[in-house]
């Protein structure tokens, strides 16, 4: 992490002269002093527990760490640092050496990320008391409380097994560098629920033909690699087969027209962090229920697809109906994406496939949000440094999407891509993107207000994937002055 907004509260003035004017009520007058009686010692640094932490909420939608310690008597402050330990041997000091007056400090807190916070008790030359020899330390963790899934387990199994009743967030957590396998569908339910690896030592996951993961809650799926060439599934996440009634729009409260026909997931679906190989499927897709999501996000991923043309008009974000067989069936019109967010990825399609979209709703009318949600609800696309390669080549982009989503479009390469104005249809806020065609394909007229063209980007598709190396062994730095695509290939 290259710079971090810190967050350091102490006692204010204000509080001290409400303080001293309270004193002052009770019977003190102005020839008395508050001093501490300790002099002449070496201090001790505070001792501070796992319940001297909290989470603030900031107005801001952000979170803080609030950590508070009890006065050492004699001390003139306190030095604090606090480190991000997600790898121990190269800490990430986000407050270093910053002296404390007071009792307390914050800190910004990220997700799923290991700190270390020391505090340190310093002498007063005033009363000739000397700094603590050595800070205080306690770790801190924004880890959901997780299963260990044992190394070698098969997931669905054990899922079902071990899957805790529907309630606050839980986790299962597989081994760091494990290898583990997918055989059939990992079935959360109602679950919210977090599926994640190791940060700095991802584990890999077999899937196997009928392997998949289903939900019908907010899912987290993170710091895993999953090869997929023996996967026969319509999509990686699939969409329950049959909804729980409570979520469905009108259960939810929602007024929409179509708010009794159709179902919900209100809690955030992402993948982040994953490295997929040999994908023949899509990376999310529906069932044979309606369903609608208000929160997806695809986000600091490696994906490498292996689809050809047998794929067929189904998409790699498929929101239309699809049976477990991975075939296109009867039409659920209202299913959409309110949110979505696509950022920091390499999805790239070892395959020339003029015959699949990159995005599919069932209907481009009734996929409009006030039509679920009730009037005024909108949508909003955010696009941001994706390297997007054969994804794919001569079929539109998007199908069925609606003209009121506002598209948000920066710093992206779509390289033998075909017709993003056939997703974008409705307001644009469009920086920076580059477009390439090979092999005699050319720009479509509707693009060309999206960015500029690029024939001289050339990227090597022989290159394949290891997860034993940094970024899975690859490299897709732009051989052009171009600084679109994915961030990863400019460190």
């Amino acid at each position: 992490m290259n710079s971090k907004m810190q967050r350091i509260s102490s006692i204010s003035c204000a509080a001290l002269a409400i303080m001293l004017l309270s004193c002052a009520d009770d019977g003190f007058d102005d020839s008395e002093k508050f001093e501490s009686t300790v002099r002449n010692a070496q201090l001790v640094s505070p001792t501070i527990q796992p319940s001297d932490l909290s989470v603030v909420n900031n107005p801001d939608g952000t979170e803080s760490v609030r950590v508070q310690w009890p006065v050492v008597e004699g001390a003139s402050g306190y030095l604090a640092n606090v480190a991000i330990v997600d790898n121990p041997e190269t800490p990430d000091y986000i407050v270093k050496d910053q002296m404390i007056d007071g009792c307390s400090m914050t800190f910004d807190r990220q997700e799923d990320t290991k700190y270390k916070i020391y505090i340190k008790a310093i002498g007063n030359k005033k009363f000739n008391n000397t700094d603590a020899p050595e800070a205080s330390v306690i770790d801190y963790s924004s880890y959901v409380t997780a299963i260990e899934i044992p190394e070698n387990e098969e997931i669905a199994e054990f899922v079902k097994k071990n899957l805790p009743a529907p309630g606050t967030e839980t986790a299962f957590a597989l081994k760091a560098g494990g290898t583990y396998r997918l055989n059939d569908a990992a079935d959360f339910n109602l679950v919210q629920c977090q599926l994640r690896g190791d940060k700095n030592n991802h584990p890999t996951v077999i899937v196997g033909e009928k392997g998949c993961i289903k939900i019908q809650n907010g899912f987290k799926l993170r710091y895993i690699n999953f090869d997929c060439k023996d996967m026969n599934n319509v999509g990686l996440i699939r969409l329950a087969d049959v909804a729980d009634p409570t979520l469905r729009f009108d259960a939810l409260g929602y007024n929409g027209g179509n708010a009794a026909k159709a179902f919900l997931i209100k809690n955030p679906v992402m993948i982040q962090h994953c490295w997929i190989k040999d994908l023949k499927a899509g990376v999310i897709a529906g069932s044979n229920e309606d369903w609608s999501l208000a929160d997806f996000r695809l986000e600091d991923c490696i994906i490498q697809l292996h689809l050809d043309k047998s794929f067929g008009d189904k998409s790699l974000l498929n929101l239309q109906y699809c049976t477990a067989e991975q075939s296109i069936g009867g039409w659920k019109s209202c299913a959409h994406f309110k949110d979505l967010s696509v950022k920091n990825n390499t999805i790239f399609n070892t395959q020339v496939n003029d015959k699949t979209y990159f995005i599919r709703y069932a209907n481009g009318s009734n996929s409009d949000p006030s039509k679920t949600w009730g009037p005024g609800h909108t949508s909003t696309h955010k696009w941001f440094n994706n390297t997007l390669i054969r994804t794919f080549t001569g079929k539109d982009f998007g199908n069925n999407i609606q003209r009121g989503v506002t598209h948000i479009m920066e710093n992206n390469i779509f390289y033998d891509t075909y017709r993003i104005n056939k997703y974008a249809r409705g307001t644009k806020q469009i920086k920076d993107n580059v477009f390439c065609y090979k092999d005699g394909r050319k720009i479509d007229g509707g693009d060309s207000s999206f960015g500029s063209v690029d024939d001289g980007l050339n990227f090597d598709f022989s290159q394949t994937m290891d997860f034993s190396k940094p970024n899975a062994g690859l490299n897709f730095k732009p051989n052009t002055s171009t600084n679109a695509g994915d961030t990863r290939w400019f460190k």
